[in-house]
């Protein structure tokens, strides 16, 4: 008996190799088989250095060796079959620098945009304001005063304050304070040379919009008492400078112009109409001709609901009159006009405002 071991060719190298190559296996190397072969009755055992070993009596037992650890052959396919045009590696990038870079806020000139919330409501404003002030008081007419006319520069001072009872109405009350001086002439006695002009005025001003927006526009209707002077001669050669009181009904237009949460500007004009009239000596009688008010301001919100402004009020009165009085010369009648400008500085608080 003889020992030998399967041939392997060339060709079965190189058709393995290609097979691992294509499929990206790996293949250990194949272990040293052994067999046994039988010849005639006995039996001898082959092991591959081909050396026969005695005769056996019992059956052969084999023994179980410890497997041997397998050489492994790792091939890379990509060493061994290179692509033609590999793809590039791209670093990668973190995502930090993926995010656009931020950029300043655009501010955009829009000019009530942040003030569009519902109007506050169910709050009180109380101002003053003390100014300079420009009055010219007219007279003239048939009877004891033919005309005369007088200009007064001096001090002027004001109260107010109003109650918001919705989004829509308010309340507002004002108290204006005039001084006037008629002077002296020397070829006049005049009872007294002072006077005051003095305005109070109750209205109730409905808004047209429910927010604000670039304008709040209201409507105002209330009532104004005037106090005011006029004049009359007496059977003495005395000019008489008494008072003369008219209630008239007002209306009018208010605006309301926010320029943002601190600035606001402000403007109203009202058409006044007479309907009562009385006088502190005799009795008169008015027919309007014209009468109005009106203002321009500006005022700037200060911290704890405080504000201040700076406003110009004015009002123009022209009435036709009669009168008569029992110590007077002669029955009057004739025209009396009345006006005044003034520049105020004003200082209010809001919830406990605007102007």
């Amino acid at each position: 008996m003889s020992s030998y071991r399967r041939p392997y060719s060339k060709l079965g190298f190189i058709l393995l190799g290609l097979l691992v190559a294509l499929s990206g296996l790996y293949f250990s190397s194949s272990k040293e088989k052994t067999f046994v072969e039988n010849s005639g009755s006995s039996k001898q055992t082959i092991v591959d250095n081909g050396s026969p070993s005695a005769p056996a009596s019992a059956p052969p037992t084999v023994t179980e060796e410890a497997p041997e650890e397998k050489p492994q052959l790792i091939f890379n396919v990509k060493k061994l079959f290179p692509l033609k045009n590999p793809k590039r590696h791209v670093a990668s990038t973190p995502e930090s620098s993926l995010s656009p870079t931020p950029q300043e806020p655009t501010v955009i000139a829009m000019p009530i945009e942040v003030l569009k919330k519902p109007y506050i409501t169910k709050r009180y404003d109380f101002w003053m304001g003390a100014g300079f002030n420009y009055l010219k008081y007219g007279q003239s007419g048939t009877g004891s005063i033919n005309s005369t006319s007088y200009e007064t520069y001096g001090p002027t001072g004001m109260v107010g304050g109003s109650y918001t009872l919705s989004s829509r109405l308010s309340l507002l009350g004002e108290y204006h304070y005039i001084p006037g001086d008629v002077g002296t002439k020397s070829t006049t006695v005049v009872s007294k040379n002072n006077y005051t002009w003095t305005t109070a005025l109750a209205e109730m001003d409905y808004r047209f919009s429910e927010d604000i927006s670039p304008y709040n526009l209201f409507l105002t209707t209330g009532l104004q008492y005037h106090q005011f002077p006029f004049m009359y001669q007496t059977n003495d050669a005395v000019i008489m400078l008494i008072d003369n009181h008219s209630l008239n009904a007002a209306v009018g237009l208010k605006v309301e112009i926010p320029r943002n949460e601190k600035w606001l500007y402000e403007a109203n004009l009202r058409y006044q109409y007479p309907f009562s009239s009385s006088t502190s000596s005799g009795s008169i009688s008015m027919s309007p001709q014209m009468s109005f008010d009106g203002l321009l301001g500006v005022s700037f919100k200060m911290d704890f609901g405080k504000k201040i402004g700076l406003y110009w009020f004015g009002q123009q009165h022209q009435f036709k009159y009669q009168h008569s009085a029992a110590d007077a010369a002669a029955d009057s009648s004739g025209s009396q006009t009345m006006f005044n400008s003034n520049i105020q500085l004003r200082f209010g608080w809001e919830d406990i405002g605007a102007f």
